[in-house]
């Protein structure tokens, strides 16, 4: 008798890379990976989604990106999509929206659970707005931006204000020392990097 968890996830997309559209010209497909992150001693993993199916056939030690070789890989317009994967007496299932041009990453465990990788979120400065540093508030936590860069940033550059975050939409402030103030919010999506600039 198969062992079956549902799960249901609800992915959020990266800003600004990624968006839902229902546009027919232009379109960038979604991809989703799905893997493991060591041998779990049920041999291939058969993965469906959207009448597809791949196979898992090796693990991974750090999150792949989407389209590593070994991973279950699917190529899919914008949307909302179930998921079935079965190997020996286990099987796993959940649901979620893709959105155009994302990138999710969804990991299986021995134990029949799946989660969706955490994202990142960076905010920086294309140069100095003379507030001092600005300090960024998101989801309950606090970072601080204390340089600034003529150049788009990698997501956890030293410097800037950096956030390891669940999938979803976050409100966001920003305070500088000597003034200045920004909210809003922004995005993020399983396995990928947001950036946010202030001006």
């Amino acid at each position: 008798m198969l062992k079956k968890i549902f799960l249901t996830a609800f992915v959020i997309s990266a800003m600004l890379s990624c968006k839902k559209s229902s546009s027919t010209s232009d379109v960038q497909l979604s991809h989703l990976s799905f893997w493991v992150g060591s041998d779990l001693g049920l041999g291939k993993i058969a993965v469906s989604c959207n009448g597809l199916t791949d196979t898992i056939r090796s693990a991974n030690s750090t999150i792949p990106k989407c389209g590593t070789s070994g991973c279950a890989n699917f190529d899919l317009k914008a949307g909302y999509y179930s998921y079935t994967a079965t190997a020996g007496n286990t099987s796993w299932t959940g649901s979620f929206d893709v959105y155009e041009g994302c990138c999710t990453s969804v990991k299986l465990s021995a134990d029949g659970y799946s989660t969706l990788a955490s994202g990142n979120a960076t905010f920086w400065l294309a140069s100095d707005l003379g507030y001092g540093s600005i300090t960024v508030n998101i989801n309950g936590i606090s970072q601080k931006i204390t340089k600034y860069s003529a150049y788009t940033p990698s997501c956890g550059t030293s410097g800037f204000a950096n956030f390891s975050l669940l999938p979803g939409t976050y409100s966001f402030t920003a305070t500088g020392d000597g003034g200045g103030k920004w909210s809003g919010t922004i995005t993020v999506s399983s396995g990928s990097c947001s950036k946010m600039q202030l001006y």
